[in-house]
């Protein structure tokens, strides 16, 4: 809200018009403030669309990012097309995950959907022990 102030009669002339600027500096420099903030916070606290696998447990160890609708089979490509990442070096590897706010993640224990599935959101710091380090396909499916 900018402030009003009335000019003429009151005998103090050039004080008005400092009182002016002093009050466009100031809301200048709040505004500057205020997008410095915004941008800031813009870059560091993005929102990310992803799922996070972790080879160990309690977050540690490499990560493997899945963005949204990334289906990793972590297999060999078995003359399948590029319909998939194929990850060997990923297979039965999952001990952890970290899925964002508007993401689901899928995970199955063989390829081709086979044996157990699992739907999960949030993040986990341990799979448990039936699941750990027995994941070979996993899909990130994020919505907008």
């Amino acid at each position: 809200m900018r402030e009003k102030t009335t000019l003429g009669g009151s005998g103090q002339g050039d004080s008005i018009p400092t009182q002016i600027k002093e009050i466009d500096m100031n809301r200048k420099s709040s505004l500057a403030s205020a997008l410095l903030l915004a941008a800031t916070l813009g870059t560091t606290t993005s929102v990310s669309a992803d799922c996070r696998l972790y080879e160990h447990r309690d977050f540690a160890g490499e990560v493997l990012f899945l963005r949204d609708n990334a289906h990793v089979k972590m297999v060999e490509n078995r003359g399948e097309g590029f319909q998939y990442d194929y990850r060997p070096d990923w297979n039965d590897r999952i001990s952890s995950y970290k899925v964002s706010a508007n993401c689901t993640l899928y995970m199955w224990e063989h390829v081709d959907g086979k044996g157990w599935k699992l739907t999960r959101t949030g993040q986990l710091d341990y799979v448990g022990d039936k699941r750990n380090d027995e994941v070979s396909e996993a899909l990130c499916a994020c919505s907008r």
